[in-house]
């Protein structure tokens, strides 16, 4: 089938802030008396909401101040304009897809917007194509922000495709009951035992995708 609407998630999957984001996290934790490696940060948040990386540290530590998420995002947005890059790929793919795409991140709408110019690929993401859970207060795995970035597209869920990198907007995806191709450059077991296609760079994914939105 011609799908009519290309979803993408936003961190990991357009851009290669996981790796930096996590770098980030893990610096702040250990800084504040809970010591974390960038891998291990990773493991915990990569798909998950800010509230999480809150949870965890009050679980941890008594440490938790209210300045945490607003010095974070002081940090990442610096380190975001210095070192940001696009995920291998990326550019040729959004280049030769021919059908509407959007967003749909658990990330803040502000960050995404630093994020992707950044990233030098805003033009590709109008600001109305750009869909957050902040913005529906409703994070993956819930199937909630993909049914909404398909509304306020109009295009039928079943008319969709959601290309996805963590296990929690994998399942967002399914949960929706759209289509879901998972990036999947490390094999993560628990994105390769759901019902998504999973493929290990972006190459190999726009091979199998381009017929379908072309």
């Amino acid at each position: 089938m011609k799908y009519e609407l290309v979803i993408f998630d936003c961190d990991g999957t357009l851009l290669d802030s996981e790796r930096l984001t996590n770098r980030i996290i893990a610096e702040m934790l250990t800084e504040i008396g809970i010591p974390t490696t960038t891998q291990k940060s990773y493991e915990l948040f990569a798909g998950k909401k800010f509230a999480d990386i809150v949870a965890h540290i009050q679980d941890k530590s008594e440490a938790y101040d209210a300045d945490f998420e607003l010095e974070f995002r002081k940090r990442s947005k610096i380190v975001f304009q210095n070192e940001l890059s696009t995920v291998e790929g990326i550019p040729e793919l959004l280049s030769q897809i021919q059908i509407p795409m959007c967003i749909a991140s658990n990330g803040p709408q502000e960050k995404m917007v630093v994020s992707l110019n950044a990233a030098n690929i805003k033009s590709y993401f109008p600001d109305n194509n750009v869909f957050s859970a902040y913005d529906i207060k409703i994070w993956k795995p819930a199937p909630d922000l993909f049914l909404y970035a398909a509304e306020k597209m109009k295009t039928p869920p079943s008319n969709c495709i959601i290309i996805e990198d963590t296990i929690s907007g994998v399942m967002g995806g399914i949960n929706a009951g759209i289509d879901v191709l998972a990036y999947n450059p490390h094999n993560d077991a628990a994105m390769l035992e759901t019902p998504a296609k999973n493929f290990t760079s972006i190459k190999s994914l726009m091979k199998y995708i381009l017929p379908f939105v072309c």
